[in-house]
């Protein structure tokens, strides 16, 4: 009994795995653009690893700066999957290049923000160093709170932000240096009804 018992829980189990990583058969980037201060033509790439990582390689996207400095890059990213399968972002990762600095009264902030056209919701990731720093470790976020898109292929819309600004400007003059390389988004998907 207990064998049987102890089966159907790896049975169970087995099947609850699979569903949480469901995805359409075929997945990829039918197009994307991007504007921005931070991202003028040809500066980025988009590419998906497996359905669920769309990483954005980013070659221009940095602030640097001894008062305030900010860069935007707004991406759209038009998925081509089968019909009748929604998604959400669930995982947001920023690489950093080595040489990440910050003089001490010196701050910087990556924020992003997600959202599916004619959605009045939005999911914002976002993160803060203060000086003096020196740190390329990458910064994951797992959001909890999914939003899903509709069950209707349609983009997805990120608008990034990079900012740093001296707290001390303009009595004394300090430097910074942030340069966000690589942007790993995960997604989820399920099928709808």
């Amino acid at each position: 009994m207990q064998s049987v018992l102890g089966s159907l829980a790896i049975l169970f189990l087995s099947i609850c795995t699979y569903i949480a990583h469901a995805f359409p058969n075929t997945v990829s980037i039918q197009s994307f653009t991007h504007q921005g201060s931070g991202c003028p033509p040809g500066s980025l790439n988009v590419n998906l690893n497996f359905p669920d990582i769309i990483t954005i390689e980013q070659h221009s996207y940095s602030v640097n700066t001894d008062s305030w400095d900010t860069k935007t890059c707004i991406i759209n990213i038009v998925l081509d999957y089968e019909d009748r399968w929604a998604y959400a972002v669930n995982r947001t990762k920023y690489s950093y290049y080595i040489e990440f600095w910050l003089d001490e009264q010196m701050m910087a902030t990556q924020t992003s923000s997600y959202k599916f056209p004619r959605s009045s919701e939005r999911r914002d990731v976002s993160r803060s160093w203060m000086g003096p720093s020196i740190d390329s470790t990458p910064f994951e976020v797992y959001e909890s709170n999914l939003m899903w898109s509709p069950c209707e292929r349609t983009s997805l819309t990120i608008e990034n932000q990079l900012s740093i600004r001296n707290l001390d400007w303009p009595v004394i003059q300090r430097n910074g240096f942030v340069w966000s390389t690589a942007h790993e988004i995960g997604l989820v998907w399920t099928p709808c009804e």
